[in-house]
């Protein structure tokens, strides 16, 4: 382990690979192989490699430019779980006189509109009628 004021080393070609590719999509081990590695061994060779404090600094460079090229931060994050965890049922649905639901998206806020992964309304003739509206971006934002 180096001490903070000692340089790290240049990454090799293949090292800059393997940065490239664990980047994209999180699997060290895939990552290994994809940057020319052979299979026999690659889950425990990329963990090592995971490990060094070379190939550590280049993927959280990497990490932190993604980030910031997408102007992710925690702040925003934060704000994306809020919209999620308070979403109201009434910032979009409104019950008529006669008891049907009717989809009303003139309250919610574009901040609100955007966590609406799916909305489904089923015929209103019908007494069996239905509104699915589904909220959540849980999933995009692991």
């Amino acid at each position: 382990m180096s001490d903070q004021n000692t340089p790290l080393p240049p990454l090799s070609p293949r090292h800059e690979r393997f940065v490239l590719e664990y980047l994209r999509d999180g699997n060290a081990t895939q990552a290994y192989i994809r940057a020319g590695y052979s299979r026999r061994g690659a889950q425990p060779s990329a963990s090592r490699l995971l490990r060094q404090p070379h190939i550590e600094a280049a993927i959280s460079a990497g990490q932190q430019r993604i980030a910031a090229a997408l102007e992710i931060s925690v702040e925003r994050l934060g704000r994306e779980y809020a919209k999620i965890a308070f979403a109201n049922i009434d910032d979009f649905v409104r019950v008529e006189a006669d008891g049907r639901l009717r989809v009303d998206l003139d309250k919610a806020s574009q901040a609100q509109r955007a966590g609406i992964v799916e909305l489904k309304i089923a015929n209103h003739s019908k007494p069996e009628q239905t509104v699915t509206l589904k909220l959540g971006k849980l999933k995009a934002l692991e």
